[in-house]
């Protein structure tokens, strides 16, 4: 089979603020949970196969084989819903629809200036956003491809690959060091990139998301 008719297109969802970050070029990672719910009832108990992951024989997907334990009996393996490195993830993000013609779409990471152009308004004049969840493939203007494709427990992130999750940081001249936000509070207050990481991710998932320490899908990618 001809490799390029294998490779396929998934659809992603992002935050605003996480599309923003690929667009400037600071995010090129993702983290999901998405298929590991049955691991991660029970995350302490799992161990990951060292041959894991691995692609299928048909070559369309990435797997990973979990083991109970100290028990390689006793195996459960997973197949990534988001493909294989080589594939290609398109981005669903908030929207609405332009006013002058109907398949012109706003975005709301776009230059807030336009949104006069906007049809879809609220009586005060605000746009009614169209859910993420809703955007079909035609209305996307974001492809990314799958490079690398890793599971790994969520707290064992680093500080580089936390950078490459998308944080936002600026150079603080005062102390001569770059900091870096939480996203609980908003404020731009730790020297430590996981650790803005973790905010960023109890925003998304809420309270005590961190501390259960689930499997993740550790996704790298590039827009193309």
């Amino acid at each position: 089979m001809d490799i390029a008719a294998k490779i396929k297109e998934r659809p992603i969802l992002f935050s605003s603020s996480m599309v923003q970050a690929i667009l400037e070029g600071r995010k090129t990672q993702t983290r999901r949970t998405r298929g590991l719910e049955f691991i991660n009832e029970q995350p302490g108990i799992w161990n990951i196969d060292q041959a894991s992951p691995y692609l299928n024989e048909a070559g369309t997907h990435t797997y990973v084989d979990f083991y109970c334990g100290t028990d390689e009996a006793i195996f459960h393996d997973i197949k990534c819903p988001y493909g294989k490195p080589g594939d290609r993830l398109w981005v669903r993000e908030r929207w609405a629809i332009h006013h002058e013609e109907w398949w012109t779409v706003f975005y709301a990471t776009d230059d807030h200036n336009e949104i006069a152009k906007v049809s879809e308004l609220k009586a005060d004049g605000s746009v009614r956003w169209r859910p993420s969840i809703h955007m079909p493939r035609n209305a996307s203007r974001m492809l990314l491809e799958i490079t690398d494709i890793r599971v790994e427990r969520l707290q064992d992130i680093t500080n580089v690959d936390a950078v490459k999750e998308g944080i936002e940081s600026y150079w603080s001249g005062g102390s001569a060091a770059r900091l870096y936000k939480s996203y609980i509070t908003q404020e731009f207050s730790t020297y430590i990139p996981r650790i803005s990481f973790f905010s960023l991710w109890e925003s998304i998932n809420g309270p005590d998301s961190w501390d259960a320490n689930p499997f993740v899908w550790a996704i790298e990618f590039k827009k193309i």
